[in-house]
């Protein structure tokens, strides 16, 4: 089995909520190492794990880290906190849309994400937004947000519509301002060879304060039968935040 690298090594390290004393330490020793600082901050980015980086590095070990890395690091953190302050706002208008209208809607991945891993909305990288809501509701959802100066990605036929609530699990729409915003009424297509009984997750919810608002995101409580774990998750490499992280 290979050894990992020096800067995947940080990279594991940091990919958590808090850092106790013998994890600052092993951070401190490996920084020592001869690193290739350009590699560990475009694999941070990649793996989504610069908010973390920056974080801990800044407290624990900044007189290791060269001043122009952690420049960028500082940089790109601000830039970071300023999209997630601004999909988070753009998020609440969404669910408040939703709740005038009697809409049920659940958000997850995103600003929802960021708080129940690490309990701050700058700690993660993302780049949409994700609300769950039911079935029957889409093509009301999907003409408020029309309203609200939304567009469709896709430009479908009447038929094609049809295909895709048929057969997909999201349609995806998106506004000048570049929000993206992803509306689920299912986790799976239907070509899937596994189900989920979606209905039942509204049973499960818990509250998730974002700036002084609640909202709603999926139980972490467990269950007899277990929701997927991908469900509170990322797909695809921004997934590595939570594989990574250790329960604190």
């Amino acid at each position: 089995m290979s050894v990992a690298r020096p800067e995947e090594q940080i990279l594991i390290c940091v990919a958590r909520r808090s850092l106790d004393t013998a994890m600052a330490e092993r951070l401190r020793q490996l920084l020592k190492d001869d690193l290739d600082w350009k590699y560990l901050v475009a694999t941070a980015h990649h793996h989504c794990l610069a908010p973390l980086l920056y974080s801990h590095l800044n407290a624990s070990a900044s007189s290791l880290v060269p001043a122009h890395v952690m420049g960028r690091l500082q940089r790109d953190n601000q830039e970071n906190t300023r999209s997630n302050l601004f999909l988070t706002g753009e998020l609440l208008k969404v669910l408040e849309l939703f709740e005038v209208n009697s809409i049920r809607a659940v958000s997850f991945k995103g600003p929802t994400l960021a708080l129940r891993a690490y309990g701050d909305v700058g700690l993660r990288q993302f780049g949409d937004l994700d609300v769950l809501v039911e079935r029957k509701d889409i093509l009301k959802v999907k003409e408020l947000l029309i309203s609200r100066a939304f567009k469709s990605t896709l430009e479908l036929t009447s038929t094609q519509q049809a295909a895709l609530l048929r057969f997909d699990c999201a349609y995806t729409f998106a506004n000048e301002q570049g929000v993206v915003l992803d509306v689920h009424w299912d986790f799976v297509e239907r070509h899937f060879s596994f189900d989920i009984d979606v209905n039942r997750l509204w049973d499960r919810l818990e509250p998730v304060t974002m700036r002084q608002t609640i909202a709603y995101s999926f139980s972490r409580r467990p269950a007899l039968d277990p929701l997927p774990s991908w469900l509170h998750a990322p797909l695809g490499k921004a997934g590595m935040d939570l594989r990574c992280r250790q329960p604190d």
